[in-house]
């Protein structure tokens, strides 16, 4: 399934957008679907709507589940360092501990 986010959302830049996203996108990959979500048309996006958008799957999926399942296209350099940013730092958030 392609999920074009202007075709649900008229921006990508709040939480509110990005909760549109993820439930179109939970949808799918609670019948363990694959999904191919389009920012055609986007230059720009918010980490709120990332975050919001992407980032919460995390709640429910591993990131090796999200990778295989949710394929990004016709992104922009700024969508693409931004999905990255958010990503990384959500993981950097849960790791464990280092022991010395």
């Amino acid at each position: 399934m392609v999920i074009n986010v202007l075709n649900h959302v008229p921006f990508c830049f709040s939480t509110e957008q990005g909760d549109t996203i993820r439930a179109l996108v939970e949808e799918k990959l609670a019948y363990n679907e694959f999904v191919t979500v389009s920012f055609s048309g986007v230059s720009e996006v918010t980490s709120s709507f990332i975050n919001s958008a992407f980032v919460a799957l995390l709640n429910s999926y591993n990131i090796k589940f999200i990778k295989s399942h949710i394929r990004f296209v016709s992104v922009s350099k700024q969508v693409s360092d931004m999905l990255r940013r958010c990503f990384d730092n959500a993981q950097k958030e849960h790791l464990p501990p280092v022991v010395a």
